[in-house]
């Protein structure tokens, strides 16, 4: 009985060390200071309340509504100014062929009124066909006579010049012989005059 009081003594006097953490010295641990590290939480943010039909408006701005820039605008061009159409050529009332004029045919005097008597067409249509020939101007030298003009150039007294049925004529670059060759065919008469260097036509 003695006994079994001196082992729970010596229990009671070993069991606060038995509670106690062992350490590297002397048997008990030195506890250190634990350091608290302060919690940092963000401040609320405070923001407007928008109210949703306020909002909106903006939102469909920004999306429909093209935005909004300094252009220059550009410098208005004048239209362009109607371009006058030509004039319609006029037939020219002195043209008796494609290559023959009606002055061409004058008379030479001067005096008169130049037109005693009229070409003959027969006689244009001649020299037309002559000039066609000699692919060259076809120059007519004495057309038209009146009668104080056919004396001055010693013509017959019926020269066929009084009544617009002959004509002298003579083509630049082509010799009096070979002027009188175009001639050939034509039905009509040609007198050379090789002196003179020129040809005279007539028809009958």
């Amino acid at each position: 009985m003695e006994s079994f009081k001196t082992l729970f003594l010596i229990v009671l006097c070993l069991l606060p060390l038995c509670l106690l953490p062992l350490g590297a010295k002397g048997g008990i641990t030195k506890n250190k200071p634990t350091l608290i590290q302060p919690t940092l939480r963000p401040l609320p943010v405070q923001r407007p309340s928008l109210q949703t039909e306020d909002v909106l408006p903006q939102v469909q701005g920004v999306l429909h509504d093209p935005p909004i820039q300094d252009e220059i605008p550009p410098p208005e061009v004048p239209p362009p100014e109607p371009v006058p159409e030509p004039p319609a050529e006029e037939p020219d009332a002195d043209a008796l062929s494609p290559h023959f004029r009606l002055q061409e045919f004058r008379c030479n005097c001067g005096t008169c009124s130049g037109f005693t008597a009229y070409p003959d067409p027969q006689l244009v249509a001649v020299l037309e066909a002559i000039r066609m020939r000699c692919g060259s101007p076809v120059i007519i030298t004495s057309g038209i006579r009146c009668s104080f003009e056919n004396d001055a150039v010693g013509g017959v007294p019926n020269s066929y010049h009084l009544i617009g049925k002959a004509a002298d004529i003579y083509c630049p670059g082509l010799t009096t012989e070979e002027l009188l060759s175009r001639t050939d065919g034509l039905g009509i008469l040609a007198i050379p005059y090789y002196h003179q260097g020129f040809i005279h036509i007539q028809i009958q």
